[in-house]
């Protein structure tokens, strides 16, 4: 009897670590690591497509809640990633055969893994030697553990763009509600802002050209790298 592969994650479900999900046509897996780290695993290459940025955080589980939010929690029940999807129901998490880890709502695409990996979202963060990568894998956005935000360019690994907040270890990096992406200091000190406050619904996109531009709900460019390649 051929054992049925589970692709799906549930409502109240959750998975621990090495827990997973697989794609039906076996090629892909949505894994908890031990490490804490969420990832899309291709299992031809064992690389990682996606991942939550969580590691350093050992037994901690993902949780698909009741609410529609996907959340990576600490042993202690701390919230280290979610996918910020609270407020729908009749939710569901796939493994899609394509590599895509995809949560609707009903028939809708409330979130995926592909579009997680080069965008930051509203209320995200990205702390110290976290990033969005371009879908063609040429250019990052990365925030560095000296406390810089920098654009990487993955073939030189020469830095195209940077905030000039290098010399503050442990900074991150913040897409406020508001609309204002803010670099901060571990204490909270705004060092670098891009000035688009008073915006609602925006997004930051890693682009293939090496650009990376925060576009409001209406796909308005409110602030770039202007790295465009």
């Amino acid at each position: 009897m051929t054992q049925q592969i589970d692709d799906v994650l549930s409502p109240g479900q959750r998975l621990i670590a090495n827990a997973y999900r697989q794609s039906a046509n076996g090629l892909y897996r949505l894994v908890q690591l031990s490490d804490g780290n969420l990832v899309v695993l291709d299992m031809t290459t064992k690389k990682a497509l996606w991942s939550s940025q969580t590691h350093g955080n050992p037994g901690a589980a993902t949780y698909l809640q009741p609410d529609g939010n996907l959340v990576v929690k600490s042993p202690e029940g701390k919230a280290l990633w979610n996918s910020r999807t609270y407020g729908n129901t009749n939710v569901r998490l796939v493994m899609q055969n394509d590599g895509n880890a995809v949560l609707y709502g009903g028939s809708k695409d409330l979130w995926s893994s592909e579009r997680g990996e080069f965008v930051l979202a509203a209320g995200e963060r990205l702390r110290a030697n976290a990033y969005r990568q371009s879908a063609n894998g040429l250019y990052r956005l990365v925030q560095l553990s000296d406390g810089n935000l920098v654009v990487l360019d993955m073939t030189t690994k020469k830095a195209l763009w940077s905030s000039r907040t290098h010399g503050n270890p442990g900074a991150a990096t913040y897409l406020q509600p508001d609309g204002n992406l803010v670099v901060k200091s571990p204490e909270g000190k705004a060092l670098w802002n891009s000035r688009t406050y008073g915006n609602t619904n925006v997004r930051l996109v890693m682009q293939n050209d090496g650009n990376a531009v925060l576009y409001s709900k209406a796909d308005q460019s409110l602030w770039s790298t202007r790295t465009t390649r």
